[in-house]
């Protein structure tokens, strides 16, 4: 419902403009000090004013003065109410920025079509203008995939390099084919702003099988999803937990010593898809350590690409992303590992076709 605030002294105005205005459908507001408008809209949102150009104190020209030099209300629409006719004083407020004005005696048909006329206007100025930022936004989010790419393709050929140089034929060859196939995949998802569950289950799946080449038996992983997720209707971003992976995988279970595993869960709550990425690695205090005896050590530009990509999709869908690294401690104390759980909106293709 659009609100309206009317500001005029006379109070039989206030009344029947007030009248007028609900029975439009519209809800109301009126301050009949002038003195105590820009108080008004300092406190509350309007989509439209009704002010009078003659009254105490502070005369209609120069409040609308006020109002238009403000750049958060210059885009209100404001009528002006008038009962003298001066084709001079309506010019004046023309020029100040008034969209429009009605004369006293107040016409009902004349208010409605001036309000509703002006109200859809600025409707259809804030949806054009929220398609344009959405339009930025997917820009944006699309332009950082496409910077991820060269980062995570540069960090999979890693995987592929130790057969090379131990002239593992059979096994180099394998993961070239593995690789081939997780390039492919990533470049036709980069600029998709959402893919279907199981194809990033897929992609996960075919990323953790490099990584287990590089670590020759030394790395073990399992995908849960829960029995009440479709995974071929729930939509994920591409590539957004990837990260959180990689970065378990390089200072988690790379640094211990001994077999790793890592445990990936898919489950819902109500319309939250949640993501647990366990390591049983070295833990983060612990990795942190080591790596900063290490020169040269990896640095994630991926988990900062990521960090944004989630801002931009909280921005874009209106909240729910959001991811929370946890310590795992045996009852010694000792570190266990690291869990982190993505959030995230549960989103289907129904929604998207619906948006």
């Amino acid at each position: 419902m659009s609100k309206v605030l009317v500001i005029d002294d006379d109070r039989m105005v206030i009344q029947q403009i007030s009248e007028l205005v609900t029975a439009f459908g519209h809800k109301v507001s009126f301050v009949p000090k002038p003195k105590f408008a820009i108080q008004r809209l300092e406190t509350e949102e309007f989509d439209l004013i009704l002010l009078d150009i003659n009254m105490p104190e502070i005369n209609g020209i120069d409040l609308l003065k006020s109002i238009k030099s403000n750049p958060e209300w210059a885009n209100i629409p404001v009528v002006m109410i008038t009962g003298e006719g001066d084709n001079n004083t309506l010019i004046e407020c023309f020029e100040l920025g008034a969209s429009d004005y009605v004369e006293k005696p107040i016409i009902p048909a004349v208010l409605r079509a001036r309000i509703n006329g002006l109200i859809k206007s600025r409707e259809l100025a804030k949806s054009e203008l929220r398609l344009k930022e959405q339009e930025a936004l997917q820009y944006k989010l699309r332009s950082l995939i496409s910077q991820m790419n060269p980062h995570f393709i540069f960090n999979i050929m890693n995987s592929i390099q130790f057969h090379v140089m131990e002239e593992n034929k059979e096994l180099a060859i394998e993961s070239i084919a593995k690789f081939s196939e997780l390039v492919r995949t990533s470049l036709n998802n980069s600029d998709k702003e959402f893919i279907r569950l199981n194809e990033e289950v897929g992609f996960l799946t075919t990323y953790l099988n490099l990584e287990m080449d590089r670590f020759r038996g030394e790395l073990f992983f399992n995908i849960d999803v829960a029995d009440d997720i479709d995974t071929e209707d729930i939509l994920v971003p591409p590539m957004l937990l990837q990260p959180y992976i990689e970065n378990s995988i390089v200072h988690g279970i790379g640094n211990k010593e001994g077999k790793g595993h890592i445990q990936i869960n898919f489950t819902r709550t109500k319309q939250v898809l949640n993501c647990e990425i366990i390591d049983d690695g070295v833990g983060r205090e612990k990795a942190k350590e080591l790596k900063q005896l290490k020169i040269g050590s990896h640095e994630s530009k991926g988990m900062s690409l990521t960090s944004v990509r989630m801002e931009m999709l909280n921005s874009k869908v209106g909240k729910g992303f959001n991811a929370k690294v946890m310590d795992l401690v045996l009852p010694d104390g000792a570190p266990e590992g690291t869990k982190v759980v993505v959030t995230m909106p549960l989103i289907s293709e129904w929604d998207l076709d619906d948006g």
